[in-house]
């Protein structure tokens, strides 16, 4: 059963329980994504170079992003704790990519900024091994686009590394997921204290993809005509939906780490039906024993 764990969290709050022992993953990191490139092209689903990067593409510049959270990492090297982080492969739109966002308070801190032109952001590590995905700092605001309250966003755990097929299915059903949380149309998880924490099905994966909830590719206007030359000759009343999605902070420990169980108050009216429960039942034994 998926259980959805929120509250607030920190790293050193976030309690280790070791496995996957030969995993490149052997520490808890939180990727702060500030060596981000301003637009990543590659897609990091696909079978990857013998590297374990993104394989080059045809009219397509750059590469996936590759970091172990202190900057570029050389292209022959494979070392623990480096993550490869793209788009998923969609062949109808070669163009597909995410974007470096600059924070409005902090010129320093890049994040990612995911909307409409992609499929969503894939990430996994470098040498395809499993890990734990333990938070993310998330945030799709109101007002910049995001749809009515009945659209969601979807995060998907797999137990392979490489997923060509994606955009070929139908972004939610695929027979390798393993782990699945939903979240609702705009939230704000940005404070690095109070992170999204990602539930227990999540601390054995090999990847996770993070997309608009039925849009697992690039989204499109359905009823849209264009001409050979790719200009707007007709259009009817359905659009490409328009959405916004940050993220930052991405915290992955070794596989088989779990986040701590979150203290939920229980509420005062339990306490009272406790209380008036024992109350009956007291009541019945004294009039029985009459």
């Amino acid at each position: 059963m998926n259980k959805g764990i929120f509250g607030v969290a920190t790293a050193t709050a976030l309690l280790s329980v070791m496995g996957g022992a030969n995993a490149s993953m052997t520490t808890m990191v939180t990727y702060n994504l500030n060596d981000f490139p301003v637009a990543v092209y590659h897609d990091s689903n696909v079978t990857s170079t013998a590297s374990g990067a993104c394989p080059a593409e045809p009219g397509r510049s750059g590469n996936c992003y590759i970091s172990n959270n202190t900057g570029a990492t050389p292209a022959s090297s494979v070392t623990a704790n480096v993550i490869v982080a793209g788009t998923v492969r969609d062949e109808a739109d070669s163009g597909a990519h995410v974007h470096q966002e600059v924070d409005d308070l902090d010129a320093s801190n890049l994040k990612i900024h995911y909307h409409a032109d992609s499929g969503g952001l894939y990430v996994r590590m470098r040498d395809k091994s499993a890990f734990s995905l333990l938070s993310i700092n998330l945030e799709a605001p109101e007002g910049t686009g995001n749809p009515d309250p009945n659209a969601y966003w979807e995060i998907l755990g797999f137990s392979d590394a490489i997923n060509p097929s994606l955009t070929a299915g139908d972004g939610t059903n695929y027979a390798n997921r393993v782990a699945y949380q939903t979240l609702p149309s705009t939230f704000d998880w940005s404070d690095p204290s109070s992170p999204l924490l990602l539930n227990d099905d999540f601390s054995n994966i090999s990847a996770f993809w993070i997309h608009f909830g039925g849009w697992g590719k690039v989204p499109y206007d359905p009823d849209a005509v264009y001409d050979d030359e790719g200009l707007l000759v007709s259009d009817g009343p359905l659009t490409t939906p328009v959405f916004n999605l940050y993220i930052d902070n991405i915290t992955m420990a070794a596989a088989g780490t779990v986040n701590p169980p979150s203290n939920v108050p229980v509420p005062g009216a339990v306490w009272l039906f406790g209380s008036g429960l024992l109350g009956l039942l007291s009541y019945r034994r004294n009039n029985v024993s009459a």
